[in-house]
């Protein structure tokens, strides 16, 4: 996804890249998201709107496990 962005006194393109990967086995579901990766390469001055910066690069983990059939 594409949008435009503040950078000081010009306005660039943001680049926003996510990755997600889930596994399930029958009650067990698992799933790892990173969240922003071209925060990695991209300015890190670079801001959304005056005061507003990039979100930063995130990896969230998560489980669910059903215990009833």
């Amino acid at each position: 996804i594409l949008q435009p962005v503040q950078s000081v006194n010009k306005t660039t393109d943001l680049l926003q890249l996510n990755a997600f990967f889930a596994a399930s086995i029958e009650e067990f579901r698992f799933f790892v998201k990173a969240e922003n990766l071209s925060s990695l390469f991209q300015d890190p001055t670079t801001k959304i709107d005056l005061d507003y910066p990039i979100m930063p690069f995130l990896i969230r983990l998560g489980i669910t496990w059903d215990f009833f059939n």
